[in-house]
């Protein structure tokens, strides 16, 4: 890979994950639940007295699913994925920080909550495109699905789905078990994860210029 090329990849795997972090956030923000993947680090930091904030949860998690990925694969497991301990740290910082700027959104009426949840999974839908054409790495969230469909022989679309739901069942059993009802996890967590998949076929067309840059 030309020295050019490499940066440019690394350049916009590093936005992507910005604009993936502020789709979580808009989701979150909507009030409607959060998005399957966010719900475990969401719902710990609801609970009372947590001592960390959802981006930190949410790093403590990307760095479990790195540990998951290294045992998933062993000998297959590159290198070069040891990187993704830092995108981990990254979109950690990222969350809290989106979280931060989204702090003023207005969910004054139940309409407008599906509004911000629609436009937060149009953004995070924008990231994932802008981060697969980056072709650099996965998200250890993501990077944990396609190891256990390469191992297993499965599709990742598959996989992907029983991810999903892992993860809000997760979010929902922790919610209970330290919040004492369903916090986090709602209507809009099952809309979500539809929805960004719909999302990421409507803009891989639009942003195709960016991948040409990419690759130019």
């Amino acid at each position: 890979m030309k020295k050019n090329n490499l940066i440019s990849r690394t350049i916009l795997f590093v936005i992507s994950l910005f604009i993936i972090a502020l789709g979580v956030a808009l989701i979150t923000r909507a009030n409607l639940g959060t998005s399957p993947a966010a719900c475990p680090p969401y719902v710990l930091s609801l609970a009372p007295g947590s001592p960390m904030t959802m981006g930190t949860y949410m790093c403590c998690m990307q760095v479990m699913f790195v540990l998951a990925q290294i045992a998933i694969l062993r000998r297959q497991f590159e290198p070069f994925q040891l990187f993704q301990f830092a995108a981990s740290f990254l979109f950690g910082f990222y969350t809290d920080l989106a979280m931060m700027l989204t702090e003023w959104i207005p969910v004054g009426t139940y309409v407008l909550s599906w509004l911000w949840l629609i436009a937060g999974c149009a953004v995070m839908g924008a990231g994932i495109v802008l981060e697969i054409q980056a072709s650099l790495l996965l998200l250890p969230g993501e990077g944990v699905v396609a190891a256990i469909s390469k191992v297993g022989h499965w599709e990742f679309h598959t996989i992907k789905i029983i991810n999903d739901v892992v993860m809000t069942l997760t979010g929902v059993i922790i919610a209970w078990v330290m919040i004492g009802g369903i916090e986090g996890v709602r209507e809009g967590t099952v809309v979500s994860a539809f929805l960004v998949g719909f999302m990421v076929k409507i803009f891989k067309r639009s942003l195709q210029p960016v991948e040409a840059w990419v690759n130019r």
